[in-house]
């Protein structure tokens, strides 16, 4: 069976400067595309990732979800280059927004796990590079990479 995740949902009380300020942040720091979905009830905030069937559902909702500080959702990049390239803008966006809240980047040795990853050879080991980002969500956005080594 082959499922994956293609969307999160959340909710938190949204008024239009918190809509603007949400799609600035997670437009400029992951490329994400605001979206208005037609007849959706609530006037939901939709966040389009890199490919329309994936995206991010918030609801506006008064009394809204509360999650401690390190609740998140992951996302994978294909080349660390891109996880630094965000990082970096996020760090840049805090400079003029304290609202940010990053956890920095940092690199797991692990070993692999031939029936986790059949795709990844039994004698190669696996770092995960990772860092976290937040702004104004209820939860938090991990960007991971995960880079081949040699055990």
């Amino acid at each position: 069976m082959d499922v994956r995740i293609n969307h999160v949902a959340m909710s938190m009380p949204l008024d239009e400067s918190i809509r603007e300020d949400i799609h600035g942040f997670y437009n400029e720091v992951f490329g994400w595309t605001p979206y208005s979905p037609q007849g959706e009830m609530g006037n939901p905030l939709v966040m389009l990732m890199s490919d329309p069937r994936l995206f991010l559902f918030i609801v506006d909702e008064k009394e809204g979800m509360v999650a401690p500080p390190l609740d998140h959702f992951g996302i994978e990049v294909f080349d660390e280059d891109e996880l630094d390239e965000m990082l970096g803008k996020a760090k840049t966006y805090k400079e003029k927004d304290d609202r940010v809240r990053i956890i920095e980047k940092k690199v797991e040795r692990h070993t692999a796990d031939a029936e986790a990853r059949p795709d990844v050879p039994k004698t190669t080991g696996v770092d995960l590079v990772n860092c976290y980002i937040g702004y104004l969500l209820p939860m938090m956005v991990e960007i991971q990479h995960f880079r081949s080594n040699q055990s």
